[in-house]
Order: structure tokens, then C-alpha cells, then sequence
């Protein structure tokens, strides 16, 4: 490919004719321009900013990064409906909030655990999770992870960023608690459960570039879900003196002399008072707050245009960041990265077509497609200018698709998928 691109004119691109395929063309894919030349930059008043190092003008908003309204902690509430006692408190039913529940209630804690969603219309967001050395893994053969070996890839693909202790607690501890959160799942259950990328395809790699990836996922997407797996652990939680409340949302924890009070929350009756020594904050994330996610990313905030918005399929709106931030927790100091990292490439269109050639509007080679992990391809595009980028890809095309990796955003080349994307 190296070879190719560097040797194709612009007349010998278009003449490829029948022989090379569109695969994707992603307009929009990014907000700063490349080096070589000048550009200007509107303010949101109007006026210019004259840069060095951009090959074309490119309209860019400035936004605004310094909205922080969502610091401000809501009014004291004093008039309550209902007032209950335990001792912690867990808010949400998700991954990390039904698990800790059931890990207090089985250590002989009095928790109650509060979810926003209603009880009969309840849904687990996610079916699938990361598991390293999970007992159903190894029964069907999927090999053995070393926790010290994922931690130092973990730690390379993150450039070293992320907080060590907890990577390592997570590659440590990830067989035992995986048998543990799946341990009520009957044989009929697990016969539904799926791993991606194994057994492997005939051409699929486990390393590239010094980049290694291993096939261990636990994916649920039959007729047993997370949400009937999550049952089943509030079930085990309830056994051990659990107590659940749905439809009820978590507004601010209580704080006297510098420790957890109690925690205020609310439903359709009114605000409720809950006194308590702890609180779990396990809220989801804050995709649903664009002004959050412009306060903890904003390098991407910068690189969007005035049509652009930072955006999440998630609707939560990082009530729990907000409420350990009233509590008196430290926020991060550095950019955070989102679940898909960084970048502007359109999931389902060039980040997904490594083994094409990518060009931009002058059919010039821009980077190195085969970046391993997916979810930083795409981050060369926020030095590109907005104009329509182009996947290039030959008659050849799945021939050289079988040679995957297995990871998020990956590709199965079976031989059904392989037919289907030669048809396509």
C-alpha cells in the first residue's frame, strides 16, 4: 500500500476505474488543518484569528470550555416525603453499581441501592464485557491472559496516562470477580453467550506493531442478556438484606464536618432523605452534558466546528461526577478520553477500513491505517482540514480483510462475512 500511494497521481487514481472501489468517503472528519500555510479562524464575535501552519481557511468555533455551571450544587432540600436509614448508599444498576451492592449486602452491610429507570421497563446498557481468564472463557478454550502482560499493553496503548492501581486491580482481580458476577447462570444461559473473535479466523493476528490483543469477551445477546444477568445479582444482593428502589434519582450527597451524612434523592412523591456512612456513586458517564464533556475534553471541543457538538449515545448526564464534586472530590486534571478515545473519523466508515488506503482531498496518504487499536486511527483527523476524506481499496480488497485483530470495532472474517463484503 506504502508503495502504491506514494507512486499514484491524481490522473492515475481517477483512470483505476472498475479496478479500485470508494469504499467510504466521510465528509466532516475533522477541525484543525495540516501543516503548510495560513489559515484564519472566526471568534464567536466575529473577529479573526490569523495562524501559521494550515493549508486551507477553515471555520472554526471557538467553544466554550469555561462553562461551568454544572459546579454550582443545587439548593439545600429540608421538606421530605420519606426518610430511610442504612448504612451506604449505591446509585445506579448498572455494571459497577449492581455489583458493588451486592458486595456490601454479602459483607453484612445494610445497603440500599436507587436507580432511575423504572422497574418494569428496566434495561442494562451493554450486553458485553471484557473478561480476563473468566472460567466459562477457559472451559471453551480461549487462552489464558498473564494480568502482568495485559497490564504493560494496557499501559502502552494509553501512553502511560491512566491510574496504574486501578489498571492493575482490574487485570488481577478480573478472573475472580468475572465467576463471581456469573455465577447464578444456568448451562441454558451460557449456551447463549458468544466471544467474539474466537475460535479464530485462519489469518487473524494477536499482535501488531508491538500492540498485542486477545480474544475474551463475554457477549450476551441471546435470550440471557446482561439484564437478566444483573438480575440475578440483584436477586443474591436482596438474599443478603439488599433493598432496591426504582424510579428514584440521586440529587446530592449530605456532608457534616467533612464526612458522608446521608444522601438526598427523589421520586414521585417528593425528595427522600437517606441517612447513611457512604455513598457509591454509580451514575454512568456524562454523555448526555455537552457542557461537561466540553469541561473534561476540551482538545476535542476545539477541534469541532460551529455544526459540530460533542456527542454520546448515552443519556446520562454525570449527576455522579457532580454529586462527588459537591461531596469535595478532586476532578481530573488532564483531557479525559471518551469511550471511543480520540478523534473525528466516522465509526462504521473509515475507522472500520484499516487495510484501505486513506487520502484526503488530494488524494494524498495522510496516516498510518493500520494503527492497532481502532479507537485511535481516527485521531490524525483532527489535523486535517474538514474537506471529504476518502478509503481506497483494490479488487484485492478481501483478500487482505482477513487479516484482522480482535478488538472493538474489529471485523469477523468468516467466510459468510468475507462473501458478503465481496457481493457488497
Amino acid at each position: 500500500m506504502e508503495k502504491t500511494t506514494k507512486g499514484m497521481s491524481r490522473r492515475s487514481f481517477i483512470g483505476m476505474g472498475a479496478v479500485a472501489a470508494m469504499a467510504a468517503g466521510a465528509a466532516g472528519l475533522a477541525g484543525c488543518a495540516p501543516a503548510g500555510g495560513d489559515s484564519t479562524a472566526k471568534t464567536e464575535d466575529g473577529g479573526h484569528i490569523e495562524s501559521a501552519g494550515s493549508s486551507a481557511p477553515s471555520d472554526v468555533h471557538i467553544h466554550n470550555v469555561t462553562d461551568t455551571s454544572w459546579m454550582t450544587p443545587p439548593a439545600e432540600v429540608t421538606d421530605f416525603a420519606k426518610e430511610w436509614d442504612c448504612e451506604a448508599v449505591v446509585c445506579g444498576h448498572g455494571f459497577a453499581g449492581i455489583t458493588a451492592c451486592r458486595e456490601l449486602a454479602e459483607q453484612g452491610k445494610k445497603v440500599i441501592l436507587i436507580e432511575k429507570q423504572p422497574e418494569d421497563t428496566y434495561a442494562a446498557v451493554g450486553n458485553e464485557f471484557a473478561s480476563l481468564n473468566a472460567k466459562i472463557l477457559q472451559e471453551r478454550g480461549v487462552p489464558h491472559i498473564d494480568p502482568v502482560e495485559f497490564y504493560q499493553n494496557f499501559m502502552k496503548i494509553t501512553s502511560n496516562m491512566p491510574n496504574p492501581t486501578l489498571v492493575m486491580k482490574f487485570a488481577q482481580n478480573s478472573e475472580e470477580n468475572s465467576n463471581w458476577y456469573l455465577d447464578r447462570l444456568t448451562e441454558e444461559d451460557f449456551a447463549t453467550m458468544t466471544t467474539a473473535f474466537f475460535p479464530p479466523t485462519e489469518h487473524q493476528m494477536g499482535e501488531l506493531s508491538g500492540i498485542k490483543f486477545w480474544p475474551s469477551v463475554c457477549s450476551f445477546y441471546g435470550e440471557c442478556n446482561q439484564t437478566k444477568i444483573q438480575m440475578y445479582n440483584q436477586a443474591a444482593a436482596e438474599e443478603a438484606g439488599a433493598e432496591f428502589h426504582f424510579a428514584t434519582t440521586a440529587e446530592y450527597i449530605i456532608m457534616q464536618d467533612g464526612a458522608v451524612a446521608g444522601l438526598v434523592a427523589s421520586d414521585a412523591d417528593g425528595y427522600i432523605k437517606i441517612n447513611c456512612k457512604a455513598v457509591v456513586c454509580a451514575c454512568g458517564g456524562m454523555g448526555g452534558n455537552p457542557e461537561m464533556m466540553t469541561y473534561f475534553m476540551p482538545d476535542m471541543a476545539q477541534a469541532l466546528t460551529g455544526e459540530d457538538a460533542l456527542t454520546s449515545m448515552s443519556a446520562n448526564d454525570g449527576r455522579g461526577v457532580q454529586m462527588a464534586y459537591w461531596a469535595g472530590a478532586h476532578l481530573e486534571t488532564t483531557p479525559v478520553a471518551g469511550m471511543n478515545m480520540k478523534g473525528l473519523a466516522v465509526p462504521g466508515k473509515m475507522n472500520c477500513l484499516p487495510q484501505a488506503v486513506w487520502i484526503d482531498e488530494n488524494g494524498r496518504r495522510f496516516a498510518n491505517e493500520y494503527y492497532p487499536t481502532s479507537e485511535q486511527r481516527g485521531y490524525q483527523t483532527v489535523f486535517m482540514s474538514r474537506k471529504t476524506k476518502y478509503a481506497v481499496v483494490d479488487n484485492n480488497f478481501t483478500e487482505y480483510r482477513q487479516y484482522t485483530l480482535p478488538q472493538h470495532a474489529g471485523f469477523t472474517a468468516n467466510e459468510e462475512n468475507i462473501a458478503s463484503l465481496r457481493d457488497s
